[in-house]
Parts: C-alpha cells; structure tokens; sequence
C-alpha cells in the first residue's frame, strides 16, 4: 500500500457555475448499471449491499512523457493514480523521427516510451505527425510540391501508423496550425482514410498547437468547422494551451461552450495550467478541469508540466522538487480521484435488483449474502444500450 500525504486542498472554486457544471457532469460522465444478486439456489437476495470500487476511468486523462520520462512515477501514488493515458508529442516532432530523408527513420525514444507506457497499463496517443508549419518540418521535406510532397506524407503515415498498428489510441495525424497550408482538403481526406484504414482502433484529429484562447482560439473552432464541412474524417480538434498569470477563466468557459454549441469533438494535448502565484494556480486548474469535464465533447485530457523539469510556468507543476504533490497535484487528485470517482454501495430490493449510478469505466463490483458467501464481479461501464444486467452469482462450489 502505498502511503502519502496531500497538501491541504478545500474546494476553491464555488459558484452557481460550478453548480451547473457538476449537473452535466452527472449527466455526462455517469452511466446506469443494474446488478441481480442470486444466491446458490438461483433465488433473487434482497438487502444487500452491493459496492462498485472504481479502478479506471473510462475518459482519458493522460499525462505528456518527455524525453527521459517522469522520473518518479509511481502508479499508485497521489497525482500518478489519476493518469490513465500517455501523450508522446514532445517525442514525435516530424524533423526527429524523419531526420534525413523520406526513408530514414528514427524510432528508437518512441519505442522506449511506447513500452514504458503499456508496462503501466497507459492508454497512448501520439501526438503530432505531420505538420503544415516548415518550422516543424525535416529540412529535406520543406520546399517539397505536387506529387513528391503527397508521396512523403504517404511514406510518413504508413511507416508511423504501420509500426504501431495496434498500439495507440489516437494521434494528431495533421497539425495545420492555422499560418500555414501545406495539404490540400483532398489531399487530407485521402490521408485521413488511409490511416484509418491501416489502423481501425486509433482515432486520428486534425491538431492547431496552443489555440484555446484568444484569436487563436476562435480561428481554431473556425478551421475545425470548416474540415468538418469539406468531409475531411477526422475524430475531431486536438489543442493545447500553456495558461499562466494572464489566464481569464470567463473567457474561457466562453471558449468551451462554443465546441459544446459546434458539437466539435475536442482532445485536449498539452494543458499545462499556472498562474500569478503557487496559491492561485490550483484555484485557475480546478476551474479548467471543471469546465472541460464537464463539456461532453471534450473526449480526453493530457497534461503537460507535470514536474518542475518540464513546467514552462513554475506554478503550473503537480509534483514538486522532492517528488511530493503541490497545490496543484492535490486538486488534480482530489478531482479525479474522490469528487469524480466511485466508491459506493448500492442495496439490492425486494426482487435482488440494485441499481447503481457510477461514473464510467471499469469497476469491480462485490456483495456478501446472508450466508457470508462473497461475490465478485469486474465490468466495464460504458452507458451504452449494450450494457444489460450485471448478475452477481455465486459460480464455484464451496
């Protein structure tokens, strides 16, 4: 077991906003599970308590791995608990894995971090793959047109999404970056089904940066609309966002209720959240998470700056010098740990039925009959109309 101490971490972020947000949030993020309590003879059992222990989150919430990893990563320490994913980006810059040619690659960091990640059970997306920017470009492909530059997105794509077929959730298979227009609409649509055709169980986004504020923010929407209108099959925007000391929480929850009106998938890659001071830092986190969660289309979260290394603001980081959460890292944990998390009994009626309302994702759920005979069940909450009733029944003799 692993032992921890948290830094003090009372809500500090209340309002009729907060209110509401929580509603969608049990609207949204909540499914409906119905468990049937037999015993040895088949007979329904009333009374009992049945307990869902959530292990895993259905919605990712992911943690960004740098070069040289997270050092001191413990999967059941407080704020390392709450990742259930990976992002990749800093380590899937184009001009890295393709350094010298459109046949030479460099795989080597990706593969490290792949492994590391499924060791931990951590679900991966990508990041980046190709870029419309020349600045993210390998000096050999920038300059490229017509058919020799489609043919180096092609050798790109399949090489990337042939070699970890499989193994990834989703990646950002075309960072446009709003300055710069490199691939045709045609172009995308052809590359976007190519790769979904490679790899059925990855998702692949249309990427913009850092764009969930400001102009940026707005011409972000307004490029992810226009993708959708002209057919390019993306799963949706993939964005990122440093917030520091500047950041305006009522300008963005703005942001947000826009890709709720647009009904915009959005996946979030590279939130790092700081502010004016250590103190206010966890206040502008809590309302961020708050606000994503609680958006339906926001499909995941992966966090950047999670240690001092790799911060760009110092208030933004989660776990301080000595490996201890901060202020932060208490709020992240308090959040997706307790406040959005399931560890609740539910007691069966007169007909052994119990009906539970739990967040999704996996649980394991367990109840004792009169007789002191355990039962013990794993599922998987998903809120879809496939769910059916969940029987806790005794199997093996005793």
């Amino acid at each position: 077991m692993a032992w921890f101490a948290l830094p003090a971490s009372a809500q500090t972020v209340l309002g009729p906003w907060v209110d509401q947000a929580e509603q969608r949030i049990e609207a949204t993020r909540k499914a409906d599970v119905r468990v049937l309590v037999l015993d040895e003879r088949q007979r329904p059992v009333p009374d009992v308590a049945v307990r869902f222990e959530q292990a895993r989150h259905a919605f990712p919430l992911g943690v960004v791995v740098h070069a040289g990893g997270l050092a001191g990563y413990d999967p059941d320490a407080a704020v390392w608990r709450c990742f259930n994913a990976a992002s990749l980006r800093p380590l899937t810059a184009w001009p890295g894995v393709q350094p010298s040619g459109p046949t030479d690659f460099d795989f080597e960091a990706i593969d490290a971090a792949l492994t590391w990640a499924e060791l931990f059970g951590l679900d991966v997306h990508f990041g980046g793959m190709l870029s419309a920017d020349p600045a993210f470009q390998p000096g050999w492909a920038v300059g490229l047109e017509g058919d020799e530059k489609l043919d180096a997105a092609r050798r790109y794509i399949d090489a990337v999404v042939g070699r970890f077929r499989g193994r990834l959730r989703s990646a950002a298979l075309y960072v446009d970056d709003l300055e710069h227009d490199w691939l045709t609409d045609a172009e995308l649509r052809w590359l976007f089904r190519r790769a979904a055709l490679a790899d059925p169980a990855a998702s692949f986004w249309v990427g913009e940066g850092h764009a969930m504020e400001g102009e940026r923010g707005r011409r972000a929407l307004i490029e992810a609309e226009r993708a959708r209108q002209v057919f390019i099959p993306s799963a949706g925007l993939s964005v990122g966002q440093v917030f520091g000391a500047e950041f305006r929480p009522g300008v963005f929850r703005r942001w947000t209720q826009r890709i709720g009106g647009l009904d915009l998938p959005v996946l979030v890659d590279g939130l790092e959240v700081g502010g004016a001071s250590d103190l206010n830092a966890p206040a502008n986190l809590e309302t961020v998470l708050i606000t994503l969660f609680a958006e339906p289309t926001v499909a995941g979260i992966y966090l950047d700056g999670v240690l001092p290394s790799t911060a760009r603001d110092p208030a933004a980081a989660l776990i301080d010098e000595h490996g201890q959460p901060t202020g932060s890292g208490a709020v992240l944990d308090r959040l997706f740990r307790q406040r959005w998390w399931t560890d609740e009994a539910f007691t069966s009626d007169v007909l052994g039925y119990a009906d539970a309302r739990v967040f999704k994702g996996r649980h394991r759920v367990t109840a004792t009959l009169p007789n002191g005979r355990r039962l013990e069940a794993q599922v998987e909450v998903t809120g879809g109309a496939e769910q059916g009733v969940l029987v806790l029944e005794p199997v093996w003799s005793e």
